[in-house]
């Protein structure tokens, strides 16, 4: 946990005008998310909320709270936005911060047999099988994120990695020529 001292400290180092701070509270299967907006330059107190929900609820509840704190002002449009449901993003952060690569996939693959349309996974299980060399096994995770993603160019990147890797130059090539001429 971070004092608000240096929260402070950090948005000053990174050129930040404002700071949002806050907590979370759960108790039983209800949420309640507290924050704080503070205008750097000024030092005060800009505004500070609190929204609550369902744990299940989740993301509604954050995003409650974020109108609040930033205005109304739109910060994304929310139909580009995937959203997992509470059991999926368990699995997926589970995956990210395993330390052991095979409790990691597991947990991946879990996330990804319960939503196979959450890209965010194929990338994490991309890492994981990379990291332990299995570069056929990540090119085939991440080759299945579709053209239509956020994340289709990053994976089609990634996945000529992998071909690379696995000593397949000419795939890797024909990936990375694919993704240059998208981006001339």
């Amino acid at each position: 946990v971070l004092t608000d001292a240096t929260a402070f400290r950090i948005a000053e180092l990174v050129g930040a005008s404002q700071l949002v701070t806050g907590t979370f509270q759960v108790d039983g299967g209800a949420l309640t998310v507290r924050a704080r907006a503070v205008a750097l330059d000024a030092g005060v107190l800009r505004v500070a909320a609190a929204s609550s929900g369902a744990v299940v609820e989740l993301f509604g509840t954050v995003d409650g709270l974020a109108d609040r704190i930033v205005g109304g002002v739109p910060l994304r449009s929310t139909e580009m936005v995937k959203r997992p449901s509470v059991s999926v993003l368990e699995n997926y952060i589970k995956g990210v911060i395993a330390e052991d690569p095979a409790t990691a996939a597991r947990y991946l693959t879990a996330a990804l047999r319960d939503d196979p349309s959450y890209d965010e996974v194929r990338v994490a299980l991309w890492s994981v099988y990379t990291a332990q060399g299995s570069h056929d096994r990540a090119r085939a995770a991440i080759d299945a994120v579709p053209a239509s993603s956020p994340l289709a160019d990053r994976a089609a990147f990634l996945g000529g990695l992998s071909a690379l890797s696995a000593g397949k130059a000419a795939d890797a090539v024909s990936a990375f020529d694919r993704l240059a001429a998208k981006r001339p």
